[in-house]
This record gives C-alpha cells, sequence and structure tokens, in this order.
C-alpha cells in the first residue's frame, strides 16, 4: 500500500495508529525508496476545550531530532488542498491518487448513522485502519 500511495494522512486514533505513523515516519527517515517525496499529514483535530489531539505527540517528536517530518493540518477543509499542494510535483495532472480516504470518509460518516465523526466528541472510525 506505502508503494502505491502518494501521500498519508494520519487522523486521531489510538495506539494501533501512533504505531503506523512511527512505521511511516522511521522509512522517511531512513528515506526508504517507497516514501521518496511522499508527504505525511497529521490531522490534529482540535477539541471543545481548544486542545489540539496530536500536540503531545508532536512535542515529544519535536525534541527528539529537531523538525518533524510531516505536515500538520487544524482545519479538515485545508487538508485536501495541502494534499494537492504537496503532492503537485508527483502529480502534476493534479490528481492525486491518495484522495481514496475521501470516499472512504463518506462510507464512514454513513456507517456511523449519520453521526460526523469531525465533531470534537468523536475520533475517526476504524475505516481508516
Amino acid at each position: 500500500m506505502i508503494q502505491k500511495s502518494d501521500a498519508f494522512v494520519i487522523f486521531p486514533g489510538g495506539a494501533g495508529t501512533v504505531q503506523e505513523m512511527l512505521a511511516l515516519l522511521i522509512l522517511k527517515e531512513q528515506r526508504h525508496p517507497h516514501m521518496e517525496g511522499k508527504p505525511v499529514f497529521v490531522f490534529n483535530r482540535i477539541d471543545a476545550e481548544g486542545r489540539s489531539f496530536w500536540n503531545p505527540l508532536i512535542d515529544l517528536l519535536s525534541t527528539m531530532g529537531g523538525r518533524v517530518p510531516f505536515t500538520v493540518v487544524n482545519d479538515l477543509d485545508s487538508l485536501v488542498p495541502e494534499i494537492r499542494e504537496k503532492t503537485r510535483r508527483l502529480r502534476p495532472d493534479g490528481v492525486v491518487g491518495g484522495l481514496y480516504w475521501f470516499r472512504r470518509t463518506q462510507q464512514a460518516d454513513q456507517q456511523c448513522a449519520g453521526a460526523d465523526w469531525r465533531q470534537p466528541a468523536m475520533a475517526p472510525p476504524s475505516v481508516f485502519s
């Protein structure tokens, strides 16, 4: 799946999500050929109290090596434009193969019986795993 992806988006999740994120970052740090030129985005959802979901992990990773090898996006609406911008040199036509997750998002919304997972009280459904 990594070699067929144009970009990677990390949504709020649990231990499994953190494990997958760290695996991507390790491959990126090692300059693995499958990760070459492929951006990693972290959707850092802000809850009702104004806390950003991934801030503790981002802060920890920042202290370990300086620059973090991913782009933090706090607003869901700006995520797709950020992906298109960062992948433009990979795909000059502007079509990003990795946008498959966006269709999955719509399916997940329907599976949650109309619940909006973008609301602060809910994490993304496991459809993204």
